[in-house]
């Protein structure tokens, strides 16, 4: 969860007044260990659940390493730049 908390310490550097809450989530690409990812693929294996989240209102944002795959988020849930790699 560090990129989370890296990014958490972003936020509250600049709007040190508002909160944030961390909260942590499994998806299925996480929990499903014994099957080829390639057969268990379909859409965001590792990010369906954290749009899912968001787009119901669960969570504002989610922080995810991505691994430099291409992704596509739903209409409504999108897609910040990436700042670690890019060093901010």
């Amino acid at each position: 969860m560090w990129q989370s908390e890296h990014i958490r310490d972003k936020i509250l550097s600049r709007y040190p007044q508002i909160a944030v809450e961390l909260t942590g989530m499994k998806t299925k690409g996480d929990v499903i260990l014994d099957t080829p990812l390639a057969k268990i693929g379909g859409k965001g294996l590792f990010t369906k659940e954290l749009e899912d989240s968001m787009l119901s209102g669960e969570t504002h944002i989610a922080v995810h390493s991505l691994k430099r795959r291409a992704c596509r988020f739903s209409r409504g849930a999108g897609a910040g730049r990436d700042l670690l790699a890019r060093g901010r």
